[in-house]
């Protein structure tokens, strides 16, 4: 490690950390200094909320169509800290337009791409048939009202001087009724009768938020990572006129050892690893951020050893992973619960702190 270390551990390090925390590379290490100046320790825990609070934050965007009680048509948009929309759904829900999961941002996310959805008894086929043909109607339009309804909805927070926190629901009453006149003949021109907005919905997340509570969600996932590795930086070209690093995160997936592998709970950043990139393919390679999630499963990021380019798998729960030096981790104790959530990612932020502020 002590190799890697001189040869050049900044650069990846930050490459992560923007691919955590949406930060441009350029931007690390103000914000970094940022935190040092404001009293800040040299604590990973200080540091990776201070990331989080201060970084590049995403917007999430859902309108609800009621078409009767039970029935709601759900359209949902995610955009960037540039407010160009990246990732979008729309799905026809077996809810009213006031339930409650329809005003938490991050079951919006796995309701519209299908996710976690009941049926209701008291909703016909017929019913729901009917409203996908309205849903069918509607969607044409999304892709032109949901920047439309982003910048009223900001409008309206910037005029009434309310200030958003990370995480609230931003709805009013009055949004709603002004967006409702604005699409109203677009509606009937399309469904051929007026289809109510029941709410417009807002909310403001920072990208580790966002990838943790939209985890289920693999079309979101994947549109992040394409997102945020746009902004990772080139690398030096090597004197053979070839990048000494490969780019881009690849995703791969463990090899499971049942009988001599090491479980994912008593490994730390820094640990070998085995993945497969392909199937029947093994590759060795390096751990450089581990996390339990709040669901139980264990994301992990790292590097091949070969070329030095980025892995990533997200393992379903505990596991016995294949290592190429498994007898020397088996003494180590687990993980302390509490600890385990956050212990990879706070190992590599105090990495980064430490190659910054020395």
């Amino acid at each position: 490690m002590e190799e890697r270390n001189q040869g050049g551990i900044d650069w990846y390090v930050r490459d992560l950390m923007v691919y955590m925390f949406g930060v441009p590379p350029e931007d690390l290490d103000g914000l970094v200094e940022q935190y040092a100046s404001s009293g800040g320790t040299p604590d990973p825990a200080g540091l990776f909320k201070f990331l989080s609070v201060n970084g590049r934050k995403y917007r999430v965007l859902w309108a609800a169509f009621p078409v009767g009680d039970l029935i709601s048509i759900l359209f949902a948009a995610v955009f960037g800290p540039d407010r160009q929309m990246i990732w979008r759904k729309s799905s026809v829900l077996p809810l009213g337009s006031d339930s409650g999961a329809l005003r938490l941002w991050n079951r919006v996310l796995e309701l519209a791409s299908g996710i976690g959805v009941q049926e209701d008894r008291r909703v016909s086929e017929t019913d729901l048939w009917s409203a996908e043909q309205v849903h069918r109607a509607l969607i044409r339009h999304w892709d032109q009202w949901a920047p439309m309804f982003l910048a009223e909805v900001e409008e309206w927070i910037n005029a009434t001087g309310q200030s958003v926190g990370e995480g609230q629901v931003i709805e009013s009453s009055e949004i709603n009724s002004r967006l409702s006149v604005d699409v109203s003949k677009e509606i009937r021109e399309a469904v051929g009768r007026s289809v109510p907005l029941g709410a417009v919905r807002y909310a403001v997340t920072s990208l580790p938020e966002l990838r943790d509570m939209g985890l289920e969600v693999t079309s979101l996932q994947a549109t992040l990572d394409s997102y945020v590795g746009a902004a990772l930086p080139s690398r030096p070209v090597s004197q053979e006129g070839t990048l000494d690093v490969p780019q881009g995160v690849m995703e791969v997936r463990p090899s499971v050892d049942p009988l001599h592998g090491v479980a994912l709970s008593l490994m730390r950043p820094g640990d070998p690893v085995v993945v497969e990139p392909a199937r029947e393919v093994e590759l060795p390679g390096t751990i450089y951020m581990i996390r339990l999630l709040k669901n139980g499963q264990y994301e992990v990021h790292g590097q091949f050893d070969r070329d030095g380019s980025f892995f990533k798998f997200i393992s379903p729960g505990e596991l016995k992973i294949k290592t190429p030096a498994a007898e020397a981790l088996e003494a180590r104790e687990s993980f302390p619960v509490a600890y385990a959530a956050v212990a990879g990612v706070l190992a590599l932020a105090a990495v980064v702190l430490y190659l910054m502020l020395s």
